[in-house]
């Protein structure tokens, strides 16, 4: 382990309740300081590991983050650390997972074993079924059915917001959690395999990639802002409501489909 220089040492000591700016060029240990603050905060900070929230602005570096994290507990940091969460600015709203599993009444064991596994294979799954489905429904009525799928699984946090936890908890119980996020993960490959050649559809052969990229990256400005009130919505609404909620907030998008990828419209030979 690499050790710290003073003034990163302040920086991983500051306090729990005081606020610290790290400016510092590429390649001068700035993961590693952010990695030894979060052991600070988790292990001698007071702080809960699934209160900690760290955002960056690209997959990569959450990966990274991450992978540290792991190698960390591996050497010996509290295995609390692994429920830290890191996500991109654009993934804001995920961060919100982990405390409602446990305020459904699941145990850490349950959310690590079942909650961020679940998930995995059914997203798989779903990207290659709906590349294949989209060969025969075309890429407007993929976007239609893909959509309607993504909007309705989001129905069943609400069904497991609702139904809770009642008592300890048992098989039934883990089961339904799994069930209801691979549900909702299959709709996410379903539905960004369709996205995914919605927007390369509509792209210029010429530029694909540029256009790609700033298409896809216009995408998740508005999710950007609109997921930091996530956190907020919850406290004032309550679980079951703000599920509801964002179920309602997907039907707009839907009826969009109305106008850029209508039904029953065949695309140009060259699209």
């Amino acid at each position: 382990m690499v050790a710290l220089d003073s003034e990163q040492y302040a920086a991983v000591h500051t306090p729990a309740d005081a606020s610290i700016l790290v400016i510092a060029p590429p390649g001068t240990g700035k993961t590693h300081v952010l990695i030894e603050r979060l052991i600070y905060l988790t292990e001698r900070g007071g702080c809960q590991a699934q209160e900690v929230l760290v955002l960056s602005f690209t997959r990569a570096a959450v990966a990274e983050i991450m992978g540290r994290l792991q190698l960390r507990v591996e050497q010996g940091a509290a295995d609390d650390l692994r429920f830290v969460n890191v996500r991109t600015f654009d993934s804001l709203a995920t961060a919100l997972a982990t405390p409602f599993y446990l305020d459904l009444g699941f145990s850490k064991t349950d959310i690590g074993i079942i909650a961020k596994h679940a998930g995995l294979w059914p997203a798989v799954f779903g990207g290659l079924l709906g590349g294949l489905w989209m060969v025969k429904l075309g890429i407007n009525r993929a976007l239609w059915l893909f959509g309607a799928v993504q909007a309705v699984t989001i129905l069943g946090f609400a069904w497991l917001a609702w139904r809770g936890v009642p008592g300890p908890v048992e098989v039934v119980d883990r089961a339904a959690l799994a069930l209801v996020i691979g549900a909702e993960c299959l709709g996410v490959g379903l539905g960004t395999a369709a996205f995914v050649a919605f927007i390369a559809r509509a792209t210029h052969p010429a530029f694909t990639a540029t256009q790609f990229a700033l298409f896809t990256s216009l995408a998740a400005v508005p999710r950007t802002f609109i997921n930091a009130s996530a956190g907020a919505l919850v406290q004032a609404l309550g679980w079951v409501t703000f599920f509801l909620l964002c179920f309602a907030l997907a039907l707009p998008g839907m009826l969009l489909l109305l106008k850029v990828a209508p039904w029953n419209e065949t695309p140009p030979p060259n699209a």
